[in-house]
């Protein structure tokens, strides 16, 4: 399972018993993973607090309080800065920006997309041919996927092909080679159109392309969808 759906089912107290367990293996072995889910939580706790009329009320009754009171109007100050600051800021100010190279960031992020197609034809040659195709991308063989994928595009153009291959060729460091496939399969709509912008975004990281890059990285976090909290927390790691 992707970790950020990990995540998110942990949030919203979706775990099967086994999600459960793989989650603990993670959070007990997993440095980033934790940091992840501290990520989240902080997130989850601002935002429940920007949304709170009482806590809204606190700040402004503070001030409110000591306005009479000279000697802790510094204090007062500072306090309610230091909350508008966790209000508007609680990413950074948990987890302050990292500065790592775009090759660096592609090499803690990506990872080719998980086979989620079982197609179903009635052509047996076909079938056999499909099947060895994903097969050969789940076992790594990219060299024998893209060829197979290059085939069966050829005689039935479904443009997931087009998406796993590009995830191949980016995971054989011919990312400038995936970028026109993932470009073509966002002219079409299918259940993994909207994880290309986030493949594009790897695979300029790759390139050392900070500007396409974070170009990728705002429409994966407008989206709201795939990789969304990852595309936010990247484009702090910027400069």
């Amino acid at each position: 399972m992707d970790r950020d759906q990990l995540i998110e089912k942990y949030f919203q107290k979706q775990l099967t018993s086994e999600e459960q367990l793989l989650f603990d293996q993670l959070m007990a072995d997993d440095r980033e993973f934790r940091e992840a889910v501290a990520f989240q939580e902080n997130v989850k706790r601002v935002a429940e607090a920007e949304d709170d009329a009482q806590f809204r009320a606190l700040i402004g009754g503070f001030e409110t309080e000591h306005a009479e009171k000279p000697s802790q109007r510094s204090y007062t100050k500072w306090l309610v800065a230091a909350s508008i600051v966790l209000l508007l800021g609680a990413s950074y100010f948990f987890f302050p920006q990292r500065t790592d190279s775009p090759q660096e960031l592609f090499a803690e992020h990506f990872e080719p997309y998980r086979n989620v197609i079982h197609p179903i034809v009635r052509d047996a040659e076909q079938q056999d041919k499909r099947t060895a195709a994903f097969a050969a991308y789940e076992q790594g063989r990219y060299e024998d996927a893209i060829v197979l994928f290059d085939e069966l595009y050829a005689s039935s153009p479904a443009h997931f092909y087009l998406f796993y291959k590009a995830n191949a060729l980016i995971e054989l460091e011919r990312a400038k080679e995936a970028i026109p496939l993932l470009e073509e399969h966002l002219k079409t709509s299918d259940t993994l159109t909207e994880k290309s912008p986030w493949y594009l975004a790897m695979a300029y990281l790759k390139l050392n392309d900070r500007t396409n890059a974070k170009k990728w990285l705002r429409v994966v976090e407008r989206q709201q969808k795939y990789k969304a909290s990852t595309a936010k927390a990247l484009l702090g790691s910027f400069d």
